[in-house]
C-alpha cells in the first residue's frame, strides 16, 4: 500500500511548466516546446497556448490555412516565420487529468529570427520516435526540419522489407508542410513512416513507428489509481 500512496504523492505535487526562446530561420517552421517534469507527463497535457497580446491557440483542425497549430504532444508550430514572429512571447496552457486543474507556464518563451547569408543543410527540429493511437482517431506524425533555403518534405512508409511513397491520393491521408496526418486510423496504418527533408543544401531524415491500440474503457486515469489502492488495501 505504501507504494501506491507515494505514487498518489509524486503524481499530485507541485510542478512548473517552462517555455525556453527557440532560434528558427526565417521562412521556415518555428518550434515551441512546452517543458514538464518527466514525471508528470503522463498526467498533465497542454490545452492551448497564449500569446502575450491575448491571442490563444487552441488545439483544432489542421488545414493549409493554419499559421499556429497546437500539437496533441504539446508543442506548438508557427508556419512560415517572419520577423514580425520575434515581438511576441508565448506561454503554455497545461490541464493535470488527476486534479483537474490547470495553470500556465512560468516562463514564456520566443522565437528568434534569423537570416544566414549563406546555405544552411536541413536540421531537425520536431520528429517522434514512436505515437501511439486509437483506432478511429486522427493521427499528426511531425517532421520539421529547418535550413536555408526551407526544405521540402517527402513521405514514405517502410513495411515487408519495402519503402512506399505515400501519395495524399485519398481524405484520410494528408501532408501539411512536413506533418503527415492520417484520419480515422486503423490497425492496417500501424508501422513505420519514414520522412525526407530535403533542399539544395542537403537532406535528412527520421523515422517513425505508429501503433494503432483498440479503444481503451472510458474510466477516469484517478478513477483507475483510486481503485488499485483499494485492492491493495484488501
Amino acid at each position: 500500500m505504501s507504494t501506491v500512496i507515494n505514487n498518489v504523492q509524486i503524481l499530485y505535487q507541485n510542478f512548473d511548466a517552462h517555455v525556453y526562446d527557440e532560434f528558427v530561420i526565417r521562412g521556415n517552421i518555428g518550434v515551441l516546446h512546452c517543458n514538464l517534469p518527466s514525471h508528470v507527463r503522463d498526467y498533465v497535457k497542454v490545452t492551448s497556448w497564449k500569446r502575450d497580446d491575448g491571442l490563444v491557440i487552441l488545439q483544432q483542425r489542421n488545414n493549409d490555412n493554419d499559421r499556429y497549430v497546437v500539437y496533441p504532444s504539446g508543442e506548438l508550430h508557427i508556419r512560415i516565420v517572419d520577423y514580425s514572429d520575434s515581438h511576441f512571447m508565448y506561454k503554455c496552457q497545461v490541464r493535470n487529468s488527476l486534479t483537474r486543474q490547470s495553470k500556465e507556464s512560468s516562463t514564456g518563451g520566443r522565437l528568434i529570427v534569423t537570416e544566414p547569408q549563406s546555405q544552411v543543410p536541413p536540421r531537425l527540429t520536431h520528429v517522434a520516435r514512436h505515437i501511439s493511437s486509437n483506432q478511429g482517431e486522427t493521427v499528426l506524425i511531425p517532421c520539421v526540419a529547418q535550413g536555408h533555403p526551407a526544405p521540402m518534405y517527402r513521405w514514405s512508409r517502410r513495411t515487408s522489407g519495402q519503402t512506399l511513397d505515400i501519395s495524399p491520393s485519398d481524405e484520410r491521408r494528408h501532408m501539411i508542410n512536413g506533418t503527415l496526418i492520417l484520419r480515422r486510423v486503423s490497425a492496417q496504418d500501424g508501422g513505420f513512416y519514414v520522412c525526407v527533408a530535403k533542399s539544395e543544401a542537403g537532406e535528412v531524415r527520421s523515422e517513425t513507428q505508429l501503433t494503432v491500440r483498440a479503444r481503451p474503457d472510458k474510466a477516469h486515469p484517478s478513477d483507475k489509481l483510486l481503485k488499485s489502492e483499494h485492492i491493495r488495501q484488501k
